[in-house]
């Protein structure tokens, strides 16, 4: 038996041959800008090891990287690279930490297409712990004679000259024209005393003629620049003087303010052989001795140094002993070893000394006509540089 089929219409199919491409396109995520980017990507604190493989050239890109604050494990980074229209990559960074003396925090490297430059060394830290140089402390340290008041009276020596309180007037000029710091007086007699306290303000002067145990001798005595130093520690030590009378001669600390550094100063006058007097040599002898025993105890006991001036009233016979018992050096010059002592020319009777290491320099012997009316003695100076200071 027949049986009649009829065929239900079937959808039309479109065969569409695709064009042929040239070569396989990697799947890419692209985003136009008009300018390169930089791209900030975070690694160890070591420098990076670097594998790009871009399939085409692309221009150089900087690229920051700042170090992590402590060393990671290998890390890699992926990142889509944002670039022009025609060239895209995906660049993996794989970065394995390695020691290195001095990281840097930040660095700043090319990419690989450029070479990487040469970061500038840093300047290596002190110490931790290290003391700090000290600060250069440089001053004028002078000494002076200025004659007793009692030798130009009626009755003294002198007595056509002015008064002493007259001529510590004019003193007081020469200190302020040379710009003394510190200054070793001898024969400052108790009206001279006085005179010097209430014109020149800017010093302060130790000993004064009062005490807390009664009178004191001021003939001997240190004055200083009290705006750049203070006075730390004061005292007096007998010293044999005419006839072998002890006499108290002033040792004191000074603390310079602006350093807070610190120095002994001490000051004599040995007595003279004049024409109507036996000989003062025993006396003197045994006054250098004391003096020398003086230096030696404080460098045993303390780490300052140590100042000394005087009119000692003697030129080598003063200058060799001393040297070599103290290890000091004179403001004027001169050299002593074990074998030879060769005093400076230019010293007389008066004398300034410095501990082993302090520095003098522009000794200065002032003879003007000022000070040859002043005192019978010049007014001797230097420029002082305490140890450990360029």
């Amino acid at each position: 038996m027949w049986r009649t089929v009829t065929a239900t219409p079937r959808p039309a199919v479109r065969t569409v041959t695709a064009a042929p491409s040239p070569r396989p396109v990697p799947t890419r995520t692209v985003t136009a800008t008009p300018a390169v980017p930089t791209r900030t990507v975070t690694a160890a604190p070591a420098p990076a090891r670097t594998l790009i493989a871009p399939p085409a050239p692309q221009p150089t890109v900087w690229r920051t990287v700042t170090a992590a604050p402590a060393p990671q494990p290998t890390v890699t980074v992926t990142s889509t690279a944002t670039a022009t229209a025609t060239a895209t990559a995906t660049v993996t960074l794989t970065a394995t930490p390695t020691p290195s003396p001095s990281p840097s925090p930040t660095s700043t490297t090319p990419a690989p297409t450029a070479p990487t430059p040469s970061p500038a060394p840093s300047p290596s830290p002190a110490p931790a712990g290290a003391p700090a140089p000290p600060r250069p402390v440089g001053f004028v340290v002078a000494s002076y004679n200025v004659l007793g008041h009692s030798h130009t009276t009626p009755r003294g020596t002198r007595p056509s000259w002015a008064a002493g309180t007259t001529r510590i007037r004019w003193a007081i000029r020469l200190l302020r024209r040379h710009r003394v710091d510190v200054v070793g007086l001898q024969e400052l007699q108790d009206p001279q005393w006085r005179m010097l306290r209430r014109h020149a303000r800017e010093y302060r002067v130790f000993p004064g003629p009062r005490g807390a145990r009664g009178p004191r001798d001021t003939d001997n005595a240190i004055a200083w620049r009290h705006t750049d130093w203070r006075l730390v520690r004061a005292h007096t030590i007998p010293i044999p003087y005419f006839h072998g009378n002890t006499r108290r001669m002033p040792v004191l600390v000074l603390r310079h303010r602006p350093t807070g550094r610190q120095a002994w100063f001490a000051n004599f006058h040995n007595p003279a052989s004049l024409p109507w007097l036996e000989s003062q040599r025993r006396w003197r002898q045994q006054a250098l001795r004391r003096q020398a025993e003086l230096v030696r105890r404080l460098h045993r006991n303390h780490d300052f140094p140590v100042f000394v001036t005087g009119d000692m009233n003697d030129h080598h016979a003063y200058y060799c002993p001393f040297t070599r018992a103290t290890g000091m050096t004179a403001a004027a010059g001169g050299t002593t070893t074990s074998t030879r002592c060769t005093p400076p020319r230019r010293a007389k009777i008066d004398w300034i000394f410095g501990s082993p290491g302090v520095r003098f320099h522009d000794y200065t012997t002032v003879t003007g006509p000022l000070a040859r009316k002043t005192s019978d003695h010049p007014l001797i100076h230097a420029q002082a540089r305490l140890p450990g200071d360029r």
